[in-house]
């Protein structure tokens, strides 16, 4: 990039050099006509074009000889640069160590390379700890340090609360329903928190919460059709089954059968 502004502002200054040439040639050569005291037409003096040969061209073509000279320097500026822009471009992220073996250099030189790299814009990264990072793979650790820190929050309103349903999670947090069910799920799978999301009755429980109480049913498997639901029974607590109607309840609650009006008492988890 240096290299490119140095030689177009070089010949630049050449191109109007060349033209003021021209001009002052042609004032030198063929200087326009005068008038004399008495108001004839004399030729004109050529002094005038070779002043501004000695003082205007010079102007232009000294500078744009530095120019031009200092650009062709520095043209060894990006001289390797390509070949380890095109390995940074391979990699999401590449430890210097392994990008020097690739080169044949040392970690050293190859990190000055990629330095390089970096500031003339070839590509786009930052180099930590010894390693360096692409722009997408340094924007996804930022989205997913921000994602942490979301399910950070969501998990301390879980932990004090301890038992709590999701549309009070949902207000808390200032999102919807669905997105907060979504955070408590990559909550427990992160380990942020330790406890259960019954989905049918939008209740989040902490495991100390549940390990605190007797006869919990953590899930049920309906005694009549078969079916499993993911209702969390307390005890006292009955849920009725979703496809046949049939209730069940938690160890010791006793239920009345509908169907039978009569009552028994759970004594299964």
């Amino acid at each position: 990039m240096k290299k490119l502004i140095l030689l177009s502002i070089g010949l630049l200054l050449v191109i109007i050099g060349l033209f003021f040439l021209g001009l002052t040639l042609s004032m030198t050569i063929d200087p326009p006509p005068e008038e004399n005291e008495q108001g004839e037409e004399v030729p004109g003096d050529s002094s005038s074009g070779v002043c501004g040969m000695v003082i205007c061209v010079p102007t232009f073509w000294v500078p744009a000889g530095f120019l031009i000279y200092f650009g062709l320097q520095s043209k060894d500026s990006s001289s390797g640069l390509g070949d380890v822009a095109s390995i940074l471009r391979s990699y999401d992220e590449i430890s210097i160590e392994d990008a020097a073996e690739m080169l044949d250099l040392s970690e050293r030189q190859t990190e000055k390379k990629i330095t390089r790299c970096i500031g003339e814009g070839m590509v786009l990264g930052k180099i930590v700890n010894g390693i360096f990072y692409s722009h997408s793979k340094l924007d996804y650790f930022q989205k997913r340090t921000d994602w942490v820190e979301r399910l950070k929050d969501v998990s301390d309103v879980l932990i004090a609360y301890r038992r709590v349903g999701i549309g009070l999670v949902a207000e808390k947090i200032g999102e919807d329903v669905s997105t907060t069910e979504r955070l408590i799920l990559e909550c427990i799978e992160e380990r942020l928190v330790k406890g259960y999301l019954s989905t049918k009755q939008h209740v989040f429980y902490t495991q100390d919460y549940l390990d605190q109480l007797d006869d919990v049913r953590i899930g049920w498997t309906c005694r009549k059709c078969g079916a499993n639901h993911d209702e969390v029974l307390l005890p006292g607590d009955f849920g009725t089954c979703n496809y046949c109607g049939s209730l069940s309840g938690a160890k010791g609650t006793s239920i009345v059968d509908p169907e039978k009006e009569i009552a028994y008492e759970v004594i299964e988890l």
